[in-house]
């Protein structure tokens, strides 16, 4: 169904799920049943509003890691945990997450993370730049959110390579809030 008057063309909203192209050939996707209804009642937003609101919206929830992978149920803590940690230092967001010590030391990998009595230690490859070596400690970050919720179980390893997708989707989701300035700033050594 096409909501005519809502619009002007070449912008018109398919609603029931169905993909169409416009005149400028940008694909359109369906609107959800509020952002519909919101449109119909002439909310004190315009129309435009409205879209770039339900935009926002819609990359949000698709930006969740619990939506990502909902097979895996430390997801939705991992989400919850970069939300509300966003405004602390990256020291105290280390110290959250029971990181006693970061080392830069040559590797043959990215990173190591190793674990005693339930204190995490995080090496990174000296020689990688300083974006790598961002992207490596929010790896390992989230690889401490896997563990707490596999403890001692290996039948995780089967998931290995998901497991792998989502440590590297947590990590650039974790630079992109926390500012990759600040993440470099402490790995340089300017501890906030």
């Amino acid at each position: 169904a096409v909501l005519s008057g809502a619009a002007p063309p070449p912008f018109r909203i398919f609603a029931g799920g169905i993909f169409r192209k416009n005149a400028f050939g940008l694909s359109l996707e369906y609107c959800t049943k509020n952002f519909i209804e919101a449109l119909l009642q002439g909310e004190k937003m315009g129309w435009l509003e409205l879209l770039a609101e339900f935009i926002k919206e819609k990359e949000e929830k698709e930006n969740l890691l619990s939506q990502k992978f909902p097979q895996f149920s430390f997801s939705t803590s991992a989400d919850r945990w970069i939300e509300s940690n966003m405004n602390n230092t990256i020291l105290e967001q280390l110290e959250d997450r029971k990181i006693k010590n970061v080392f830069f030391n040559r590797l043959k990998c990215k990173g190591i993370l190793s674990n005693m009595k339930d204190n995490f230690f995080v090496q990174i490859n000296e020689n990688d730049t300083m974006e790598e070596k961002a992207l490596t400690l929010g790896h390992e970050i989230a690889h401490i959110f896997e563990y707490e919720y596999n403890k001692g179980d290996d039948r995780w390893l089967k998931n290995l390579p998901i497991i792998e997708t989502f440590c590297d989707e947590f990590a650039k989701k974790w630079i992109t809030l926390n500012g990759k300035e600040k993440i470099e700033s402490f790995l340089k050594g300017d501890i906030q």
